[in-house]
């Protein structure tokens, strides 16, 4: 087992769970899945906090890890490799979203609309909303996938929503400091997610030296879930 952990850092709405795949894959090394805070059954947050800082805490015992994160997870990871370059050996970026890159309207609008439906109609209504955006179109397709993304998304305390807060408040913003990071950089995008997720993956592979770029086809915003082996025959060849 190697003594180099693979930390996972998952989607917004989502926990720990969303890395099955993965967590099944890479069995035979030491992996890191946390939940972050606010998602899961953890506490919603009562003040500032960073969620760099959070991962970053859990990480003293070890000199390096790879790190993995979608979405989300993955704009997190991008703090972590500017701020903390020595620590990070490997860097994978799956659909990631990008804190001060400008959204589209689609993105903008996608966002909106989940949130009038908190206000009008309360927290489950914004849930299925939330899972009824393109964002999530191709996982729709597959019937077990909805179902695990319905029970991950029920367990969402949806504080994002009730305080007005972006998920990416507690991130910041490294879109003009992406020329620091120094690990061995993996981008994967699939290829029917949307223009913001398309747009930031293409932003990130112009941008981060020596970086590597990989569309996925047949496959959404949520690839590690979608296609699976691809993704684990991709994270494999990279921490090699």
């Amino acid at each position: 087992m190697s003594s180099v952990p693979i930390v996972f850092l998952h989607g917004h709405t989502l926990d720990q769970r969303m890395w099955q795949p993965q967590l099944e894959a890479f069995k035979d090394h030491l992996v890191l899945a946390p939940t972050l805070r606010g998602y899961g059954a953890t506490e919603p947050p009562t003040k500032p906090f960073s969620f760099a800082e959070d991962v970053y805490s859990m990480l003293e015992p070890y000199t390096q890890i790879h790190l993995v994160g979608l979405s989300l997870g993955g704009n997190i990871a991008l703090e972590m490799a500017v701020r903390y370059p020595q620590k990070i050996r490997t860097l994978t970026l799956l659909d990631s979203s990008l804190k001060g890159f400008v959204p589209d309207e689609a993105q903008l609008k996608a966002g909106q609309t989940v949130q009038l439906a908190f206000e009008q109609h309360g927290l489950e209504a914004a849930k299925k909303v939330w899972l009824g955006l393109p964002l999530f179109a191709a996982a729709r397709e597959q019937p077990k996938l909805q179902k695990q993304l319905e029970a991950w998304v029920a367990d969402y305390n949806g504080w994002h929503w009730a305080q007005q807060v972006s998920p990416s408040a507690a991130i910041e913003d490294v879109s003009s400091r992406l020329g620091l990071i120094e690990a061995k950089t993996l981008i994967v995008v699939g290829q029917r997610d949307t223009s913001y997720f398309q747009n930031v993956s293409r932003f990130l592979h112009q941008h981060i030296q020596g970086s590597k770029l990989k569309v996925v086809a047949e496959a959404g915003h949520m690839v590690n879930l979608e296609q699976p082996e691809m993704v684990n025959a991709l994270l494999k060849a990279h921490l090699a």
